[in-house]
């Protein structure tokens, strides 16, 4: 009994040496056939990569001596006013525009097939270039915004191309004709990255002439839409004599500007305008007018500032200092309706019955003003249609003809000018109210978008 159980442990410890044995050699054959396999596809891929661009060097050739067909979609140098057409891809080398044609993967290729990499191709030096599927961001409107019609003013950093230098030329240049950058002073705080428009919150602005009758009679028409996408970290304010004012002027030091438009006489105020109060509220006011006494909700002590709102985004939103978000503000104009006898909310979200100092009611024509913070909807109410209709009287619009991004007047008195310390990432103005969906479909792809220009600066 003893010899045969040895010998049956014999057998077993044999038995699972040799199967060890063939799992070894298993083993090895599998990764063997894979390196193969690998280098297969590898080699295929060259192949590819190589027949392609000899296709698109000869297809440039073909253009330069017999005027050939181009192939891809020529791309299309865009500025600050330029919001509609144009397209350019961004990689870590630079900005390609006009000049260059980008061809996409799956983009049909006259007598060859589909394409199976992407490309930049220009047709007068014959550079033919490949693009590494996370080595560019392409940039267009749709790229960026879901909702590219009405479209006003669409400010991003990405237009910059940081390798032409960043003197105060080079980027006034690149940004457009009318455009000036005021006290910037081109460092981490005060100018302009790859990701974001730095201003310093003590006298950086962006001053951008715009005087253009079809967008204001659209603006008149049918209201607008704000947005601010980035981080603001607060400013500083200032008084006619051009000295920070000081807290004993509540108004005007709690109010920090981010846009306006202006007639630009610098002793004069803004008539259309954003910014941040009290680090808690965005407000909002579209001509000071104080002849106007229809009070609206939101509005800001509707005795005596019915055209002045304020949202508290903080407490309803989330909204923080120094913290990203993304804040919209609507007025659709197209429609009005009428108010009778109905109570009025008030900035802090209590009632009229609640503040003895509001009106008791809202009565007149109204239109809806609604405000988001990361594409969530957290006000809407009625806007006094006599308040809109003060703006676009010609007494104000038609004098007004410059953006100001990064300051923003917002007093009873002329001369008070508020910066805002900010990375912004985006800001817009259309010339009509988005919908709801409109405005979170912007929301999703405006934080898509900048992710990827973020992880293209951080290679």
């Amino acid at each position: 009994m003893r010899n045969k159980r040895g010998v049956t442990l014999i057998i077993l410890v044999i038995t699972v040496i040799i199967l060890l044995i063939l799992a070894g050699i298993t083993v090895s054959g599998l990764v063997k056939d894979n390196n193969v396999i690998s280098s297969t596809n590898l080699a295929k891929k060259i192949q590819s990569v190589e027949t392609e661009r000899e296709y698109l060097q000869k297809n440039t050739v073909l253009y330069q001596t017999q005027g050939g067909e181009k192939v891809g979609e020529a791309l299309k140098t865009r500025n600050l006013k330029n919001s509609f057409d144009w397209h350019i891809i961004k990689t870590e080398d630079g900005n390609f525009s006009e000049g260059w044609n980008f061809v996409d993967k799956g983009d049909d290729l006259t007598d060859f097939g589909k394409a199976s990499h992407h490309w930049l191709v220009n047709y007068e030096t014959g550079e033919v270039i490949m693009l590494e599927e996370d080595d560019y961001v392409s940039m267009s409107p749709g790229d960026m915004l879901a909702v590219k019609d009405s479209i006003i003013i669409n400010i991003d950093s990405s237009i910059v191309d940081d390798t032409l230098g960043g003197t105060k030329e080079s980027l006034e240049e690149q940004l457009g004709e009318g455009v000036t950058l005021e006290n910037f002073n081109y460092n981490a705080e005060s100018g302009l990255t790859t990701t974001s428009f730095n201003f310093d919150g003590v006298d950086d602005y962006i001053k951008i002439k715009y005087n253009e009758t079809k967008q204001k009679d659209d603006l008149a028409k049918n209201g607008f839409t704000f947005e601010f996408y980035g981080i603001w970290d607060g400013g500083t304010s200032y008084g006619p004599n051009g000295k920070p004012v000081n807290k004993s002027n509540t108004i005007a030091y709690n109010y920090k500007g981010l846009f306006c438009y202006w007639n630009g006489v610098e002793s004069n105020q803004a008539e259309f305008r954003f910014g941040i109060s009290n680090e808690t509220q965005i407000n909002w006011n579209a001509a000071h007018h104080p002849g106007c006494k229809t009070p609206s909700d939101w509005c800001q002590r509707a005795e005596s500032r019915p055209w002045n709102i304020l949202y508290n985004i903080s407490s309803k939103g989330g909204f923080e200092k120094g913290k990203i978000s993304y804040i919209t503000v609507t007025l659709d104009t197209t429609n009005s309706h009428t108010v009778n006898s109905q109570e009025m909310e008030t900035e802090d979200g209590t009632t009229s019955k609640n503040n003895p100092t509001y009106p008791s009611t809202k009565n007149g024509d109204y239109y809806t003003q609604r405000c988001y913070v990361n594409g969530q909807k957290i006000y809407e109410g009625d806007y006094s249609k006599d308040q809109w209709d003060a703006l676009v009287g010609t007494e104000y619009l038609n004098n007004l003809n410059y953006f100001c991004v990064g300051r923003s007047s917002m007093y009873d008195d002329n001369g008070y000018w508020m910066y805002s310390k900010m990375n912004a990432y985006v800001l817009r103005l259309y010339s009509r109210g988005l919908t709801e969906k409109e405005v979170m479909d912007n929301y999703k792809k405006s934080v898509e978008y900048h992710k990827k220009l973020e992880n293209l600066g951080s290679k």
